[in-house]
């Protein structure tokens, strides 16, 4: 089965908050899920007041070109934003990036194969190949809501640790996964090892 979004074939278009969410079965997806902190309230005031004016600008319903214009466009708001390294960066600790880790892995390989993964102090960015009977929707907030409760116990404190809405994308072409793949690959920048975990899976370089 083409792992890459067909154009030519149904795509469900769902509208999370903010966020819409496209899904196709068995394709490659990109995703990006953040702490609950990882953006101050100014910030999240930026990046609220423009997605109101693009709504305003464009009133849904979206048409495909249009959601594709809103995700590019927020995606690299939000990520210029997380890189900031605003928030308690939790992910700082070992401790607590094994328990991501854990949740990462725990659907793999009966719910999709992991391509890339990259850990940050503040946020995640997950590169899976779903099988075909898969909603990812369902696996995310399976992900968010056991490394949230498992992350409370090791900090012995109760409260939301993931902020609920996280961006997604359809991986369009084999060009468009080796870019995802680098982007994964080149994300922690200068950071120092000891504070990130990344992995690629060595079958899908290329």
């Amino acid at each position: 089965m083409n792992p890459f979004l067909d154009k030519r074939k149904p795509i469900e278009i769902k509208i999370s908050g903010n966020l819409p969410h496209w899904h196709q079965i068995g394709k490659i997806q990109f995703i990006t899920f953040r702490l609950a902190d990882s953006l101050p309230q100014s910030k999240i005031k930026e990046l609220s007041s423009f997605i109101a004016e693009f709504n305003a600008r464009y009133p849904k319903p979206w048409d495909l070109s249009t959601t594709k214009k809103f995700r590019a466009t927020v995606g690299r708001i939000e990520e210029r934003l997380l890189n900031n390294g605003y928030g308690s960066c939790l992910f700082k600790k070992s401790e607590l990036r094994e328990v991501i880790t854990s949740a990462i892995k725990h659907y793999s390989p009966s719910h999709y194969t992991i391509v890339a993964y990259v850990i940050m102090p503040n946020h995640v960015h997950l590169l899976v190949h779903f099988h075909s009977d898969i909603n990812p929707e369902r696996i995310m907030q399976s992900i968010k809501s056991y490394s949230s409760h498992q992350i409370n116990l090791k900090l012995q404190k109760t409260g939301r640790v993931w902020m609920s809405e996280y961006f997604d994308r359809i991986v369009r072409s084999e060009n468009d996964l080796q870019k995802y793949i680098e982007y994964i690959g080149n994300n922690p920048g200068h950071l120092p090892p000891e504070i990130f975990e990344l992995y690629i899976n060595p079958e899908y370089r290329r």
